[in-house]
C-alpha cells in the first residue's frame, strides 16, 4: 500500500507542469526554512524573556529586601540603644521598687522621656517608642499619636518577649494604626535579670516606601508576610494583618527561596518568587500575572508570525515570478510545437538568452528552418516526380508507335528477302522495350538476353570484328539484379577497348557463385587501361572528361547503383594491362538477391 502511494505521489509530481514544479520547489525551499527559523526564534526568545523576567524579579526582591533589612537594622540599633541606656536602666529599677513620693516618679518619667526623645531623630519613620517596667508602668513618646490601647502589651506578647531573653521580636502589623511593633526585654547589666520591656512602633509606610515605586508593582504584587501568612506590608492597606490566597499559597513551600515558580490563583496563572527577610520570620513575596509576562511573548510571537507571513508571501510572489519567467519560454516552445504539428511552419522563437532554454530556442528555430527546407525539397521532388511521370506517360505513346513501326519493318524485310534487316530491327525493338519497362530488377537470364540483343545490333555495325562468348551458370539465372547493369560494361568494352584496336576483339561474359557472392565478369582484349586511369574512372565526378566521343561515366554509375542497393563492400572492380585487355567484375550478395 505504501509503495502504491509513493508511486502515485511520484507520478502526480512528475505529471505536474514545469511552472508548478518550480513553484512548489521554491515554496518548500523558502517557506519551510522560514517557519523553522521563526519557530526556533520564538521558543528561544521566549526562554530569554522568561529568564530576563525571572532575573528582574530576583533583582527587585534582592534590592527591596536589602532596603527593608537596612530599615529594620536601624530600628534594631535603636532598640539596642534603649536597652543599654544606663539612665533608662536606673529609672526602671526605681520604678520596679516603687517611688517614695510623687516627685521621684515625675523625675523618673522626665528622665526616660528625655532619653527617648534624644533617640527618636536617629531613625525616620518611628511612630512611637515605649518602655514598660515589670510593674506595668508605661513610659513613651508618641509622635504618631497612636491610641494607648494599641500600645497595650498583653500577657501573651510579654511571654513571647520573655522567652526571647532579650532578643528582638517583630510583631504583626496593627491594621488600625498601620504600625509594626518590635519588642525585646530590658535586662539588668549586673545580673541579666529582666527589669522591663522596650517596644518600638514604626510606620508600615516606612516599609512600603522601600518598594512602592518598583516597576514590578505596576503589573504585579509584592507582599511582606509573617510566618503565619498574615500580611505585614503591602500596597492595599485593607489587607494588612490579614491573609489571602497569595500569602497562604502552598506552592511557596515547594520551592527554594529566590526560585521561580508558577501557580494558578482564582483561575489566573501567576509567576511568583520569594525571599526571606534576615533577622525576622518574614517573607517577601512577589507575584506577576502570567499574562503580563506573556504579553511580551505574545507581542514577539505576533511579530515573528507577521514577519514569517510577509516573508512567505514575498517568497511565493518571487517564486511565481521566477517560475513563470523560467517556464514561459518552455510553454511558448511547446505551443509553437503544437502549431507546427498543425502545419504552421511560420512560428519563430524570439527568446534570446545564453542559458539552456535560449540554446533550445535557437535549435528549435534551426529545426523549423530545416524542416521547412526539407518540406520544400520534398515538394519540389514530388513535383518533379509528377512531371516525370507525366512525361513518361507521354513518352510511352511514342515507344508503342516505334514498336509497331519496327515490327512492320521487320516483316517487310523478311517478305522482301532481307532477313538481316528484320533481325536487327527486332533486336532493337526488344532492347528498347526492356529499357523502358516498369521493372527496375530483372533476372540474370533476362539481362543476358538484353546483352545479346545489344550485341546483335553491334555485330551488324562491326561485322566479324567482335566475337562474344557467354558462360552463365544455370544456378544464378533466376536471381534478380538491377536492369541493364551489364550493358554499360559491354558498351565500354566495345567503345574503349575494341573499336580503335587493330584486329578482332573478343568479349567473354561469365557468371558464377563464389561463396556468398555472385560474380558477373566481362573480359575483353583491346587497348587496355593504364593504372592511373583505372584509379580515376570510379572516383571521377559525373561530368568527367570524354574519350573518343564516348564517356566512361557508365562504369561509375554501375558501381554507384550496386553500392546503393547492396552496400559499399559490393560494386565494380577493374583489372587491366595496357595492350593486353581488361577484366571488369561485378559483385552481388547472394542473400540480398531475389530469385
Amino acid at each position: 500500500m505504501k509503495k502504491k502511494n509513493r508511486t502515485f505521489i511520484s507520478e502526480f509530481v512528475r505529471n505536474l507542469p514545469i511552472q508548478k514544479k518550480l513553484l512548489f520547489s521554491f515554496v518548500i525551499l523558502t517557506v519551510i526554512p522560514a517557519l523553522l527559523i521563526g519557530i526556533l526564534s520564538f521558543y528561544r526568545s521566549s526562554e530569554l524573556l522568561k529568564h530576563k523576567t525571572e532575573q528582574y524579579m530576583k533583582d527587585i526582591l534582592l534590592e527591596t529586601g536589602n532596603n527593608i533589612e537596612v530599615k529594620l537594622s536601624e530600628v534594631e540599633s535603636l532598640s539596642f540603644q534603649i536597652v543599654s541606656n544606663s539612665v533608662i536602666h536606673d529609672s526602671l529599677i526605681k520604678s520596679n521598687k516603687g517611688f517614695p513620693d510623687e516627685k521621684e516618679k515625675i523625675y523618673t518619667e522626665r528622665a526616660i522621656d528625655s532619653q527617648l526623645r534624644s533617640m527618636l531623630p536617629s531613625v525616620p519613620g518611628i511612630a512611637a517608642i515605649q518602655v514598660l517596667s515589670n510593674t506595668g508602668i508605661s513610659y513613651y513618646i508618641n509622635p504618631a499619636s497612636i491610641p494607648l490601647s494599641a500600645m497595650f502589651l498583653n500577657d501573651a506578647n510579654k511571654k513571647i518577649l520573655e522567652d526571647g531573653k532579650g532578643s528582638i521580636h517583630w510583631f504583626d502589623t496593627d491594621p488600625a494604626t498601620q504600625t509594626i511593633a518590635m519588642g525585646r526585654t530590658i535586662n539588668s547589666v549586673t545580673n541579666q535579670e529582666r527589669i522591663g520591656y522596650a517596644l518600638i512602633y514604626i510606620r508600615e509606610k516606612s516599609i512600603i516606601d522601600t518598594f512602592k515605586d518598583t516597576e514590578l508593582l505596576k503589573n504585579g504584587e509584592i507582599f511582606v508576610v509573617g510566618q503565619d501568612g498574615n500580611i505585614i506590608s503591602c500596597i492595599d492597606k485593607d489587607l494588612l494583618g490579614h491573609k489571602n490566597e497569595f500569602t497562604t499559597l502552598e506552592d511557596l513551600n515547594g520551592i527554594n527561596p529566590r526560585s521561580f515558580g508558577t501557580s494558578k490563583i482564582d483561575g489566573m496563572n501567576y509567576y511568583f518568587l520569594y525571599r526571606e527577610i534576615n533577622g525576622t520570620d518574614w517573607r517577601m513575596i512577589s507575584f506577576i500575572p502570567a499574562v503580563e509576562y506573556e504579553k511580551d511573548i505574545i507581542w514577539l510571537r505576533n511579530w515573528i508570525t507577521l514577519i514569517i507571513i510577509v516573508c512567505c508571501l514575498l517568497s511565493v510572489a518571487f517564486s511565481v515570478a521566477i517560475s513563470r519567467g523560467i517556464s514561459k519560454p518552455v510553454r511558448d516552445l511547446s505551443k509553437m510545437m503544437l502549431e507546427i504539428g498543425d502545419g504552421d511552419f511560420s512560428v519563430y522563437s524570439t527568446y534570446d538568452s545564453k542559458d539552456e532554454i535560449g540554446v533550445l530556442s535557437r535549435h528549435f528555430n534551426e529545426m523549423v528552418s530545416q524542416v521547412k527546407k526539407l518540406i520544400q525539397k520534398v515538394y519540389e521532388e514530388e513535383l518533379l516526380k509528377q512531371k516525370a511521370e507525366l512525361k513518361s506517360l507521354r513518352m510511352q505513346i511514342n515507344p508503342h508507335f516505334l514498336y509497331n513501326s519496327l515490327e512492320s519493318i521487320n516483316w517487310m524485310a523478311r517478305i522482301r528477302g532481307v532477313p538481316e534487316i528484320g533481325k536487327m530491327v527486332k533486336a532493337l525493338g526488344d532492347l528498347m522495350r526492356a529499357s523502358i519497362s516498369g521493372d527496375d530488377f530483372i533476372t540474370v537470364g533476362e539481362e543476358i538476353n538484353n546483352i545479346e540483343n545489344y550485341l546483335i545490333i553491334h555485330k551488324f555495325l562491326y561485322g566479324d570484328k567482335i566475337e562474344v562468348n557467354i558462360d552463365i551458370k544455370p544456378e544464378i539465372e533466376k536471381f534478380k539484379i538491377p536492369k541493364l547493369i551489364l550493358q554499360p560494361i559491354v558498351e565500354n568494352a566495345i567503345v574503349h577497348g575494341i573499336e580503335n584496336m587493330v584486329g578482332n576483339g573478343i568479349i567473354n561474359i561469365s557468371g558464377a557463385v563464389s561463396g556468398d557472392i555472385i560474380m558477373l565478369t566481362v573480359t575483353y582484349n583491346g587497348l587496355g587501361i593504364n593504372e592511373e586511369r583505372i584509379k580515376t574512372i570510379l572516383s571521377a565526378p559525373e561530368h568527367s572528361g570524354r574519350t573518343n566521343g564516348h564517356t566512361n561515366i557508365g562504369l561509375k554509375n554501375v558501381d554507384r547503383r550496386i553500392k546503393i542497393y547492396y552496400g559499399e563492400e559490393y560494386g565494380v572492380r577493374i583489372e587491366s594491362k595496357e595492350g593486353r585487355g581488361t577484366k571488369v567484375t561485378l559483385s552481388f550478395p547472394v542473400d540480398q538477391l531475389i530469385s
